[in-house]
């Protein structure tokens, strides 16, 4: 069958006259057409079609990544606004404390007031100075600056605990906890 393909296109070349043609070995492609050897396959169509295609497939990964580039990038300042504004929630310090670590004049337990109006801060400590305090411009959700003392101040995301910058260390004071109250139930006599 395949020498009848080759005779029958040799006697077609040589019908239409191609001298160049007729003298050319016949050689089969993956397309099962018959090409003259050294064209390279309709003069290295082929080549040029592999070249082209890669470059497009490298060209469009080099999209895509682009693309999830930006999306991440996207997600990312999505992500950390959300968390901005979640973390942005001051805390209330408005209420007694009492010293527990490092206190002044040996006044371990004595009660300190923390009043708290907008971003200002008034601090009584525990032999009675009054300071002003503001949120510190570094970390103004989890520290306060006493300008009068040149010192700041940590607190606690519960507000729990204030660790000033000297050592000294103050801690809500809750009160005691409240009396346990037993209950009996009354006793019904029936006849």
């Amino acid at each position: 069958m395949r020498a009848r393909g080759l005779r029958n296109l040799a006697f077609l070349r040589r019908r239409m006259g191609s001298p160049a043609a007729s003298h050319a070995p016949l050689i089969r492609s993956h397309a099962a057409v018959l090409e003259l050897q050294g064209t390279g396959g309709t003069n290295g169509f082929r080549q040029r079609l592999f070249v082209a295609r890669f470059a497009g497939l490298i060209f469009i990964q080099a999209m895509e990544l682009i693309l999830m580039r930006r999306l991440s990038l996207a997600l990312g300042l999505l992500a950390a606004c959300a968390a901005t504004g979640a973390s942005a929630e001051t805390v209330n310090l408005t209420g007694t404390y009492r010293c527990i670590h490092m206190c002044r004049d040996g006044m371990l337990g004595a009660p300190t007031f923390v009043t708290q109006n907008g971003q200002a801060v008034s601090l009584t400590t525990e032999t009675g100075e009054a300071y002003q305090a503001w949120p510190d411009w570094n970390a103004p959700y989890s520290r306060i600056w006493i300008d009068a003392r040149g010192e700041g101040a940590v607190y606690s995301p519960d507000g729990m605990r204030i660790q000033f910058d000297d050592g000294r260390v103050w801690q809500r004071d809750i009160g005691p906890p409240s009396p346990v109250v037993f209950r009996r139930a009354p006793v019904v006599y029936s006849r």
